[in-house]
């Protein structure tokens, strides 16, 4: 079985409160794009788990790690444990950078979830599957679905939003990873008095409002950030950081004018992990 597993970029995120839990109460608005993960997963004697990485991103990952203390392997232990599934060979092949705010590890993970329960025929429904993914990471459930998101709780709670609108998307990966649970730990920018709709009507309308909780110090921080921020704001007015980062992003409504801008930055950053994406809306591709 083989599933191609697609980033997501933030259009706006908002941190709203810190709650009792730990956590941070947020209220984000997704897209997810097409920049995909490969995974093959088959059933074998034992478990195992391989990687291949992209070219691009050769210099930025550490291969050993990535397999050693990835959560695909917390997953399955958790069907082998809950579910009495037999072993599985899972080959991972990564093409979204690690760490960058673009939800590669989490898409992942929805995969492997959503595959053994197909691969072993489990029964588990949409709700079923997202409450799997909830035990293993706040946006895993996400990945469940596609197109345009707005995420609230943890991340967890997931409303479908109705956008027909089709986003061309620069991203820019700057070659080295920020740790979300520290980003949000190192948070002082909360927004309690945050109002979604203005944000959600721009982007159906086609004049987006970006906001990204995390930019400001991101970018104070890291110096590549700024870089690539103010280079992208040469051809677009709509340039944000994802997530907690490392990537930043440029969004155009326009084809032609992303291709041409594209030709730009790759050139003027010709030392990172550069891609042209889309609004995409096929989720998991079973």
């Amino acid at each position: 079985m083989t599933i191609k597993t697609c980033a997501k970029v933030n259009i706006y995120l908002a941190a709203i409160c810190r709650r009792p839990d730990g956590f941070h109460e947020i209220d984000t608005l997704v897209n997810t794009v097409s920049l995909f993960d490969i995974i093959n997963i088959k059933t074998a004697t034992d478990y195992k788990l391989t990687v291949r990485i992209n070219s691009m991103l050769k210099n930025t990952i550490n291969t050993e790690s990535l397999i050693h203390d990835n959560i695909l392997n917390k997953i399955f232990y958790y069907f082998a444990e809950y579910y009495n599934i037999s072993a599985v060979r899972i080959s991972l092949k990564k093409n979204i950078p690690v760490g960058a705010g673009l939800g590669g590890g989490s898409s992942n993970a929805a995969a492997l979830i959503a595959g053994l329960n197909r691969l072993f025929a489990l029964g588990l429904n949409a709700d079923q599957l997202s409450a799997v993914g909830a035990k293993f990471g706040c946006d895993i459930p996400l990945f469940f679905y596609s197109g345009y998101l707005r995420c609230t709780g943890r991340g967890e709670i997931i409303n479908r939003i109705n956008i027909n609108k089709v986003y061309y998307y620069i991203l820019v990966y700057p070659g080295f990873m920020i740790n979300t649970a520290s980003a949000y730990q190192k948070l002082t920018t909360l927004t309690e008095d945050f109002n979604h709709c203005n944000f959600i009507s721009g982007a159906a309308n086609g004049t987006p409002v970006l906001y990204n909780c995390f930019q400001q110090k991101t970018a104070e921080h890291y110096p590549a950030v700024n870089e690539i921020l103010e280079a992208l704001k040469k051809h677009t007015e709509y340039a944000s950081l994802t997530g907690s980062g490392s990537t930043v992003y440029g969004l155009f409504s326009n084809k032609i004018r992303a291709h041409r801008a594209f030709s730009c930055i790759k050139r003027d950053f010709k030392n990172y992990a550069c891609f042209l994406v889309n609004s995409d809306t096929r989720g998991l591709l079973i």
